[in-house]
């Protein structure tokens, strides 16, 4: 059977593509970029105001735009191409911390993040 789409992050990506110029005028008013000429070719203007800057930052960290980027997968070695749009998304409605950038594919980052898990029931379960 066939999962469901998130209708929400649907919702919300083609609110992404209809508020570019409003994206932009923040940036430009903020001083995060001179000009429109300023953002790569493709890239999707942040909205900073949403990202989760780190704590303990003077003012903390913002990016100003997204652009896909590509990584290679700590564990398995593969080459994968983190979208701007997925990061957008993460960076501004998930809320991770605007410093971080993905490390893991997400077969693996599923398989970590359990095995994290199993260490910390393991470690309370010794107490």
């Amino acid at each position: 059977m066939k999962p469901k789409p998130d209708r929400s992050r649907e919702k919300w990506s083609r609110a992404l593509k209809a508020s570019r110029k409003e994206r932009i005028k923040v940036l430009l008013e903020r001083r995060y970029i001179q000009s429109e000429s300023d953002l790569p070719e493709g890239a999707i203007p942040a909205r900073p105001y949403l990202q989760n800057a780190v704590a303990g930052m003077i003012g903390g960290y913002h990016r100003p735009f997204y652009e896909d980027k590509e990584y290679v997968c700590l564990d398995c070695g593969k080459k994968i191409v983190w979208s701007a749009e997925d990061q957008a998304w993460a960076y501004e409605v998930v809320g991770i911390p605007a410093i971080s950038d993905l490390r893991r594919c997400t077969p693996c980052r599923i398989v970590f993040e359990e095995k994290r898990d199993e260490d910390v029931r393991r470690m309370h379960a010794a107490r």
